[in-house]
């Protein structure tokens, strides 16, 4: 493989990245804006299962992020955050 097509590559894999989590924080957008999780696995065509457990990481993560605000005393954040976990 030559060293264009290699860089060509990261590029691609890089771009698919990036929109995978563009697409990711467009259900999470979903989720706090309160739309069901049934209408959410159908507007996305992802597995309700799915759609949990992404949303059990994305709020135990939202905890992890209040806790790490709680002790930089950025009160502020910390009761954004708190709001999210």
């Amino acid at each position: 493989m030559s060293n264009s097509q290699l860089v060509k590559t990261d590029s691609w894999e890089q771009q698919v990245v990036v929109a995978r989590r563009f697409y990711v924080a467009l259900v999470l957008k979903d989720f706090i804006g309160e739309v069901p999780l049934g209408v959410v696995a159908r507007k996305f065509k992802i597995p309700r299962g799915s759609l949990q457990a992404l949303q059990t990481t994305a709020s135990a993560f939202a905890g992890m992020v209040v806790q790490f605000c709680h002790h930089l005393k950025w009160q502020e954040l910390e009761d954004l955050f708190g709001m999210i976990a």
